[in-house]
């Protein structure tokens, strides 16, 4: 059987979600503190889900006091279409586990402005990267890293398989899934960041992180497969349970 350490070169597995957010930090730290030794900021654009906020909220206590958190800037691979107060947005879970717990200055958050509609808040933040990540007028905005959760449907950000997604902004898409409207950073602003990290916890995950990290026919259909295979430096932060079909 081939072996999960075969198909990825860049990858750390944790023994539980928290023994995994406690692996994830010290790369994080280290990626921040080289990338802030030759620019001034570091833009990352994180995921919504429990496990990202069992990281955020660990990153909150003592593990994230070697950071410069005045040079971070936070923005989101996707959103609802929600008041950032909604206990559905991802947006208010972090602001609550890490951004007011840490005092993130408020124009270091860049969050998709959720309360207006769908087509204009995609627009607004498409418009916000350009003016901020984009080298050039015509370049394409990017990010020093994305975080990728990953759905048992083989989603990232809000990306979904065989749905149809609008274009409000050329770095933009939207999409209505399972009631709510969302916001998402497009294949081509991920593609584009200069780091890319799975973070993808649970036993309901191991078919498709098999699916995708092996690049089968149905793996390379599915969104987070098409980042993948395009992109094969990306780190992968995995729990046990998400391996247990590729030991």
């Amino acid at each position: 059987m081939t072996k999960i350490n075969d198909l990825i070169k860049n990858l750390t597995i944790g023994a539980d979600s928290q023994d995994l957010a406690l692996k994830f930090i010290p790369w994080f730290s280290q990626l921040v503190n080289e990338t802030l030794q030759v620019k001034d900021q570091f833009h990352i654009a994180i995921p919504g889900g429990s496990t990202p906020g069992i990281l955020f909220r660990t990153l909150a206590g003592a593990a994230g006091n070697t950071l410069d958190w005045d040079k971070i800037h936070w923005w989101w691979t996707d959103e609802r279409v929600v008041e950032p107060t909604n206990e559905a947005s991802n947006f208010a879970a972090i602001n609550k586990d890490l951004l007011q717990v840490r005092a993130i200055p408020t124009q270091n958050i860049h969050r998709v402005k959720g309360e207006i509609t769908p087509k204009v808040a995609g627009q607004l933040y498409g418009i916000e990267m350009e003016e901020v990540l984009a080298r050039n007028s015509s370049s394409i905005p990017y990010f020093d890293l994305v975080v990728l959760g990953m759905g048992t449907d083989g989603h990232v950000a809000s990306l979904f398989p065989d749905k149809t997604h609008e274009e409000p902004h050329p770095w933009v898409s939207t999409v209505k899934h399972e009631g709510l409207y969302r916001v998402s950073l497009s294949y081509e602003v991920i593609l584009a960041s200069l780091q890319i990290a799975y973070l993808v916890t649970g036993s309901n995950k191991a078919q498709v992180v098999q699916d995708i990290v092996t690049l089968s026919e149905k793996g390379k259909k599915l969104p987070g497969g098409i980042i993948w295979e395009k992109r094969p430096n990306a780190h992968w932060f995995l729990d046990s349970a998400a391996t247990k079909l590729i030991a």
